[in-house]
Formats: structure tokens, sequence, C-alpha cells
């Protein structure tokens, strides 16, 4: 690492993780999600762990003093590769880490914007839970003043290849089901493939593949 001004520097979210220095209050940059020049560069807040907290390791990361924290640090937007996700077509369940960069923006500034830069980011399901119970399976969850932007038509969000199975209705990207609806959400400049093309006949392969908003 590097020390510059009071600002840290480290090569990898795994360096920043593994550090014995950090101290609450300080300011920390990597050069990378997982190594140096890969996208996901970062600023980070080191500060002390709440009660009960527990890191998502997407957005918060548990450090090696296990009473701290670092938390990332966003301006406007978040760029997808600052959350450790993986354009190259076949890492499954990017939804889980563009789900935890949604939830982070909204539950701090009420709005969330998401950059995504061009590549092939694979999307799986998670349940949506109501009351306790699996109310439905989708990709990606939507709130009100959601923006997700792609770089260009080659930021690509694609649905796993025979994930469901046959008849599975799939939402790839769903409005927030606790509200009766959704306002002010733009998605542009991205390309969204169900991946039919790839789908087998028969029990497998998905269909009805949904963008709700």
């Amino acid at each position: 690492y590097l020390n510059s001004n009071a600002l840290l520097y480290y090569d990898s979210i795994s360096e920043m993780k593994m550090a014995e220095n950090l101290i609450a209050g300080q300011f920390v940059e990597t050069k990378g999600f997982y190594s140096i020049g890969d996208g996901g560069s970062a600023k980070y807040i080191i500060r002390e762990k709440n009660e009960n907290e527990t890191s998502d390791e997407i957005t918060t990361f548990n450090l090696l003093d296990d009473t701290l924290i670092a938390e990332l640090i966003i301006n406007d937007r978040i760029n997808i590769l600052q959350l450790g996700c993986k354009g190259d077509g076949t890492t499954t369940h990017q939804e889980l880490k563009i789900q935890a960069g949604i939830e982070f923006m909204i539950n701090k500034y009420g709005k969330a914007n998401i950059y995504v830069p061009d590549g092939t980011y694979v999307i799986n399901y998670q349940w949506y839970v109501r009351n306790g119970e699996n109310y439905g399976i989708m990709g990606i969850r939507i709130h009100s003043n959601t923006v997700i932007e792609g770089e260009s038509l080659n930021a690509i969000l694609k649905a796993q290849t025979n994930g469901y199975g046959a008849g599975a209705f799939y939402g790839l990207i769903r409005s927030d089901m606790d509200n009766d609806c959704v306002s002010d959400v733009i998605i542009k400049n991205i390309t969204i493939d169900g991946s039919g093309e790839n789908h087998n006949a028969g029990n497998t392969g998905e269909t009805n593949i949904l963008l709700d908003v």
C-alpha cells in the first residue's frame, strides 16, 4: 500500500481486507476490485462496525480488525465493476452484486444510479420473499428513482441458460413488488438478452422472459 495525504492505496479488495494499519476515519482507495486495472477501482471509508452489523462483501467489507468495516464511497452512481461484477459472459449470479448496489444507494440516498460497462453479465434468479414466503423469482429488482445505464448496447444483461425449467415465468428486471407501482425509472443504452437461442427444448429452457417496470 501507499500512504499519501492520509489516503491509503491498495491493489485490491483482498489486500485492503488484510491490512493491519487501518483505523476508523481513514479513507482508502483500491486500484481494482480483484486486481489492478480491472475497472473496479473505488474509494472506501473505514468506520467502526455497528452493533450486529454484517457486511455484504460487495458494498461493505469486514477487515482484519473485526471492529472495523470498509464502506464504499460513491458520488452520483455506481459502476458495477466496483461491486465485483464480471462481464465475461460465464460468471453467474451477477444479479446479486447489482442488487446490492441498488439497495445500497436506495437506502442511503433514496435513489439509485447504476452504470453497466460493456460486457456480458449473466443474470440468474433470486427468490422474492413476501411475508416469509417465496412470492416469485426475478433477476434484478428495481425501485422508484432508479437508473440503469449501459456504456453502449454492448453492455448486455443476459439470462442464464437453462436455469429455471420449461414454462418458468422469470422477471429479468422487475419492479419492486412491495409497492403497487414504481416511478421515475430509466433503463437505457443497454441490451437485455433472454438467451433464448441457447435453451434446450423439453424440460429445460426459460420462457416468458419479462422486463416489467
